[in-house]
């Protein structure tokens, strides 16, 4: 059976972090650390979901769910991380949903 963890809710003002893209044939450059960012409080900064379903529903009409994998959180100087020292995990990776429903 695999390991699920579940998480309810995330502050709307979270700032999460996509994986990084495919390093590109011939450069010679450091490739990026962490892909682009995905804000919760932007929708533009959403790519397109992995994964996107709906079904009409009797008592809420129309209810749809998007869903984004693999992001992990960004971190910051004002976090837990900020005193640490010793040697921090990776943070783990996660997937988004958002639900919505209808009125």
């Amino acid at each position: 059976m695999a390991h699920v963890e579940l998480l309810g809710r995330l502050r709307s003002d979270r700032v999460l972090r996509l994986p990084r893209p495919p390093r590109r044939r011939g450069t010679t450059s450091r490739p990026p650390r962490h892909g682009l960012e995905f804000a919760l409080t932007k929708a533009a900064t959403w790519p397109e979901p992995a994964h996107t379903t709906s079904t009409m529903t009797s008592r809420y009409g129309l209810a749809s769910a998007q869903a984004w994998d693999r992001l992990h959180p960004r971190l910051t100087h004002r976090g837990v991380v900020a005193g640490a020292t010793a040697p921090m995990q990776v943070p783990r990776r996660g997937a988004v949903m958002r639900a919505d429903c209808g009125a």
